[in-house]
């Protein structure tokens, strides 16, 4: 959030009143701790902050999506910049379509839908050497209980029965 203090200036939306804002308030707009404010909402300049906000708050929590309102709505209670609602609309038709909803991605082409065929074994090579692996693991577990019964017989033999 410290990049927004250094895109105000320069910023299409909010360079004007960012600059008037540092003798006095203008309006509702005023600086507090080098961000501008409009009202209680922080103002967002242009850059990619826009989009990732947009993007939290129409996931919502435990994984669910709101809806074009609840999110405009959600967004523009703590945040604001000119077209807010325009700009949330665009995101979620955009990043949420029915494909992403599906199958994870935003296709580009017909072809990004196409499953690949996987083959069922990769390598035989890596077959043999993953069942190598598994028997010297399977030796080194056999090997560790019978250590673990050597001391369990030890100490057993030590103990004093009550």
């Amino acid at each position: 959030m410290e990049l927004l203090k250094e895109c105000y200036i320069d910023d299409v939306d909010f360079g004007g009143v960012f600059e008037k804002c540092h003798n006095k308030p203008q309006g509702l707009f005023y600086i507090f701790q080098g961000y501008l404010f409009r009202g209680n909402q922080l103002c967002v300049p242009r850059h990619s902050v826009r989009e990732t906000l947009i993007k939290e708050y129409h996931e919502g929590g435990l994984g669910g999506h709101f809806g074009e309102e609840k999110t405009i709505a959600l967004v523009s209670e703590t945040f604001y910049w000119p077209k807010l609602a325009k700009d949330v609309i665009h995101v979620i038709k955009r990043w949420f379509s029915p494909f992403f909803v599906v199958y994870g991605l935003n296709p580009l082409t017909p072809i990004d839908l196409t499953p690949f065929p996987t083959p069922l074994k990769f390598s035989h090579d890596a077959e043999l050497r993953a069942n190598e692996i598994q028997k010297v693991h399977k030796q080194v577990v056999e090997r560790i209980e019978k250590m673990n019964e050597k001391v369990k017989e030890r100490v057993d033999q030590k103990r004093k029965e009550i």
